[in-house]
């Protein structure tokens, strides 16, 4: 540590006591002392007060990270300014005497939380450079506390990035500062466009080219990313006089609020919803898309719900659901979507006791996994994922019910309200989700099991639980147990012990079947007490 309000150098090596023992540096009090030769230590510098001057280009060079406080100055004015290494990050709120030069891998992170850093010389933006610009609120000041980073220079800002090599801009957004949190900036509104200054130059700006720079939302080089929603928006860089700009370009929205209540589209004042378009439902209401739209661009509810309640709603859009907001599928509806993002905002899709195909974008394992985010505990009533409020209720009342999913062969993936033992999610359960049972071949086998295969409580296994739930519904060859209201059917039968013994034959218990069918038939007749079959034929409607 060097403090003290004098004026000294330091001569000689500054390392580290051994290959385990690492220095860091810490320049405190008013005084200034000056490295006159070459380090070799690699823990941080921070240059709390005072001013921590360098007189040899290599002074600092194992060091990965000067801070400059608030306050206090980094004179590099003696060795013509300072080129920061490979992997090497300036930051701070403080002062650099002279000029700075980034590139290849080094880092620039203005601020401790949002902040300004002082350059005094020139600097330069060179290839392979970083900056790391923080948002806390995006409303608020240029190089403030509680606003964004800002650079400032006072000779010129040259750009020696390339297109090919450019000078990287990692974007990261706070929902809290003095600690850090991240997490979505306040006051983002995606569906307007705007501009923040992050660099600005009292000497100008030389060499600038957009293509020059290369602008990530993703959580890169040590940052949290930029969460917020972009909603089709993007991202790109400007001169504006000595200004270099961060700006957002917001895409062309439809923005439909439903405050409270129930709301059909044609009552929000679009009738049918087509062109390329986003569409972005707000306020805390239900949004009922009850027509065969053509929209091919994406729908994402921020708040509230959008119901599906034709099954063409939403078939050429990709539906995005966030924290907060909520998808569904309208009752006893089969309906599809383009691609479905639940990941992406945290969101939740109730199918109710409906049906949804998605058409593309996501894999049989990212399904699975948004089913079990919203199966929970088993008891569908998971706050994210993919859930279903009736199966929930029915759960709730010891009537066996999920969701259940299939990979239909042409990329896209379906899930459905569904009862144990229904493995084609037809909402009937015969000899095809026997068959399909069996010939999985994954009974009692311990080997890895999806949904058609008989693995009706998603323990990634077949065995005999699953066995009987497919009887206990008391759904087996009773028709379609989810017709809309009006439409009746037969009573469930319950396979005899007979018969179900012949049927548990083929899964190879073999002699024990009987037996198990007998100490089992108490419980599949209480649970045909408990079906409501009815017409073979799945309803959809439009």
């Amino acid at each position: 540590m060097l403090s003290g309000t004098s004026t000294g150098v330091i001569q000689g090596r500054i390392v580290n006591n051994s290959a385990t023992s690492v220095i860091s540096l810490v320049k405190e009090g008013t005084g200034k002392w000056t490295l006159r030769d070459p380090t070799t230590f690699t823990g941080n510098t921070t240059i709390s007060a005072g001013t921590l001057a360098v007189a040899a280009p290599t002074a600092l060079e194992t060091s990965p990270r000067v801070t400059v406080a608030a306050g206090a100055t980094f004179d590099v004015s003696a060795i013509g300014g300072y080129t920061l290494r490979p992997t090497q990050t300036l930051a701070g709120n403080g002062t650099v005497e002279g000029s700075v030069t980034l590139g290849g891998g080094a880092t620039l992170s203005p601020g401790a939380s949002p902040g300004t850093l002082t350059v005094t010389g020139s600097a330069t933006l060179g290839a392979g450079g970083n900056y790391n610009w923080q948002v806390y609120d995006a409303a608020g000041t240029a190089g403030s506390a509680t606003g964004w980073d800002l650079l400032s220079v006072g000779g010129a800002l040259d750009v020696a990035a390339t297109s090919a090599d450019p000078f990287k801009i990692n974007l990261w957004s706070l929902s809290g500062v003095a600690p850090d949190v991240n997490g979505n900036a306040i006051s983002w509104n995606a569906t307007t466009s705007g501009t923040w200054r992050i660099a600005s130059a009292m000497g100008g700006i030389t060499n600038f080219s957009t293509d020059k720079f290369l602008i990530s939302v993703s959580a890169t080089n040590g940052t949290g990313g930029f969460t917020n929603p972009l909603s089709g928006g993007t991202f790109s860089l400007a001169q504006a006089g000595n200004d270099l700009n961060l700006v957002f370009a917001a895409a062309p929205v439809i923005l439909i609020d439903v405050a409270s209540g129930t709301q059909t589209q044609t009552a929000a004042g679009y009738p049918l919803l087509s062109g390329a378009t986003p569409v972005i439902k707000t306020g805390g209401g239900t949004l009922v898309v009850d027509q065969a739209n053509t929209l091919t661009g994406s729908t994402t509810v921020q708040a509230g719900a959008i119901q599906l309640a034709n099954g063409s709603a939403l078939s050429a859009s990709r539906l995005v659901v966030v924290a907060g907001g909520t998808g569904q599928v309208a009752p006893y509806l089969a309906t599809s979507v383009a691609s479905l993002d639940l990941a992406s905002g945290n969101g939740l899709m109730d199918l109710s006791n409906g049906a949804l195909t998605i058409a593309g974008g996501m894999t049989a394992t990212e399904l699975v996994a948004e089913i079990l985010e919203g199966r929970g505990d088993g008891s569908w009533t998971g706050t994210s994922g993919i859930t279903s409020s009736v199966a929930a209720a029915e759960v709730a009342s010891s009537v066996p019910r999920a969701v259940g999913w299939i990979d239909n062969g042409d990329g896209s993936l379906s899930a459905a309200y569904a009862a144990p033992g229904d493995t084609n999610i037809d909402w009937s359960i015969d000899i095809l989700d026997a068959s399909n049972f069996l010939a999985g071949g994954k009974f009692d086998t311990g080997s890895p099991a999806i949904w058609i295969e008989g693995d009706f409580s998603y323990d990634g296994v077949v065995d005999i639980l699953d066995a009987a739930d497919f009887f206990a519904t008391g759904l087996y060859d009773a028709g379609n147990y989810n017709a809309a209201p009006g439409l009746s059917g037969g009573v469930a039968v319950v396979p005899e012990p007979s018969a179900c013994a012949v049927w548990l034959a083929g899964l190879g218990i073999g002699l024990t079947a009987t037996r198990w069918c007998r100490q089992m038939r108490p419980r599949l007749v209480s649970g045909r007490s408990r079906s409501h079959a009815s017409v073979s034929r799945r309803t959809e409607t439009s």
